[in-house]
């Protein structure tokens, strides 16, 4: 920072102090910063008139805060000892702890990026660009988390998020960047000054650095949003963008907001056990399966679908029966079999969990352009431009913690048979429930078959494959019967005399084997699930 004194002024005039910030496509912060406390030198001189008004200018403009507001953040700039000295302050509050994850990792690192922490620069809104800016992970988290996310974090974000309307050259794939509008729409109008300002008093009291980052960082959320809502009002006169940016992605919000309200106390002790999960201790993990458990299930039998194990796994896509199997799966890994643990984690990769509303828009929104696009082949819109990764964290960390390796029931994972059978008998044991099953046999033909010296084709090493001669040779009867198993107690809802099970069992030839139902069914005509993958429906 240049020093008003004499070795500063000897150095300067008033029209090279001019010249520093005439070139709007060349001043920088730092120029502006330069040239502010010399006009102080020569109050009187028309030129340094000028270059206020350039200054206040650019920092109006830049910053799209009202003067009071402007004025106040740039005279904290100019204390740059304490500015200094209060970004550090900021950035040692919210260093990262390498035992935490989660929610409490991803709002340290988003308040770090706000700042301009660990870069030799400044805050994000004045640098931008690659490795400094916001993770879009961190939209997850605003979502939905055991501590709601701050309004620093909210202005990390969004801060990434829209820098690209703000950009100053338009180019043929800005209509694609205005995707982003879908989810960031409910951040843009969740910025709360009151509670910025509460919360700085609260964490930040006295610290002129965060204090002026986050005025200005807000300034330029706001110049965002009007930008939105200048290119919103020309895209909203066609159907199909109005489907896709507003109606659909506030319809899927609203629906998941409903949803959410019903079952607040089951995703609250799901969130509850998300935090736990990322935190320090894995012995503060244990025990969690009971009312996870209960919880997933008492969502899932309001789910309506049709009587097969896929159109089950179909209906719990719905958006709050996902979020808790996904949690549920996760804590199969710290309470249950590690090869059943690996089955659930299996099916929750391919799920929807959405943990607030703005991936429940983004979902709707992908949903409505299905249908716009089928109405309108030239619709400007691609599927790959939504293409969009949405992190399920707990379900990222308990794929990396899990080790099928120490399964107890099969280290093999479930890599033996898969089949079906109307049980028999049922024993309970000390390992489980120990099932036999009714004969199955049926009738079919033989064939006895021969090979010729007729080639048919040579395979990729180079080895010849013949034409074989085949004949009947009469009817005989096989044995189809499932080899008796035992299932662990907790997965054995609804399995009883008469039951069809679908199943799948590890390696083994005696009861000692063990099982785990995919689908069991009140009886053999499979009209009624009442058991999928191990939970009563």
């Amino acid at each position: 920072m240049v020093r008003r004194d004499r070795a500063a002024r000897s150095a300067w005039t008033p029209r090279s102090i001019e010249r520093l910030i005439a070139d709007e496509k060349r001043v920088s912060l730092q120029s502006l910063l330069d040239a502010a406390p010399l006009t102080c030198f020569w109050k009187s001189e028309p030129a340094i008139h000028k270059a206020v008004a350039q200054i206040e200018q650019y920092w109006f403009n830049w910053t799209g805060l009202p003067p009071d507001k402007a004025t106040e953040s740039f005279r904290l700039r100019l204390q740059t000892k304490k500015w200094d000295a209060d970004r550090k302050t900021a950035c040692d509050a919210n260093k990262e702890d390498e035992e935490v994850g989660g929610e409490e990792a991803a709002f340290k690192q988003a308040r770090r990026k706000l700042f301009g922490c660990g870069n030799g620069d400044d805050a994000l809104w004045v640098r931008g660009g690659g490795y400094t800016e916001v993770d879009d992970g961190v939209m997850v988290y605003l979502d939905g988390s055991a501590t709601a996310a701050d309004e620093l974090v909210r202005l990390g974000y969004l801060t990434t998020r829209t820098r690209f309307i703000l950009a100053d050259e338009r180019s043929d794939y800005f209509d694609k960047f205005l995707l982003n509008y879908i989810t960031d729409q409910f951040d843009l109008a969740a910025v709360n000054d009151a509670e910025l300002t509460k919360q700085i008093d609260a964490s930040y009291k006295g610290n002129i650095f965060v204090r002026g980052v986050a005025l200005e960082s807000l300034g330029r959320i706001r110049l965002a949003a009007a930008a939105y809502k200048a290119e919103l009002d020309k895209k909203s006169k066609d159907d199909g963008w109005k489907q896709l940016l507003v109606t659909a992605p506030q319809k899927g919000a609203a629906d998941f907001n409903t949803s959410a309200a019903k079952w607040k106390a089951e995703l609250g002790r799901s969130m509850e056990f998300e935090k736990k999960y990322f935190g320090p201790s894995r012995k503060a993990l244990k025990g969690c399966w009971a009312d996870l458990r209960k919880d997933f299930v008492a969502v899932a039998k309001t789910l309506k679908h049709g009587p097969s194990a896929k159109e089950t796994e179909q209906s719990v896509n719905d958006p709050v029966a996902s979020l808790l199997f996904s949690r549920l799966a996760a804590c199969a890994v710290v309470d249950q079999d590690a090869a059943y643990a690996n089955r659930l984690l299996s099916i929750s990769r391919d799920l929807r969990p959405s943990r607030g509303p703005r991936v429940a828009a983004y979902y709707a929104a992908l949903d409505a352009f299905a249908e716009i696009k089928e109405d309108r082949k030239k619709f400007p819109i691609e599927a790959e431009n939504l293409k969009r990764y949405i992190k399920s964290p707990i379900h990222e960390a308990a794929s990396k913690d899990i080790e099928v390796s120490k399964s107890k029931i099969d280290t093999m994972g479930w890599a033996g048979d898969a089949g079906q059978g109307v049980v028999k008998a049922v024993k309970k044991t000390d390992k489980g429930l120990q099932v036999t099953w009714a004969t199955q046999k049926y009738k079919t033909m033989s064939q006895s078959c021969t090979e010729t010296n007729r080639i048919v084709m040579f395979d990729h090493s180079g080895r010849p494959i013949y034409y074989r001669k085949c004949k009947d040779t009469g009817m005989i009867t096989v044995d189809a019967t499932p080899i008796p198993m035992t299932i662990p107690t907790e997965w054995t809802d609804g399995i009883k005399v008469g039951a069809l099970v679908e199943f799948e069992t590890a390696r083994g030839n005696d009861v000692n084997r063990y099982g785990m139902p995919i689908a069991v069914f009140a009886d053999k005509n499979k009209k009624k699930l009442v058991n999928w993958q191990g939970f009563g429906l």
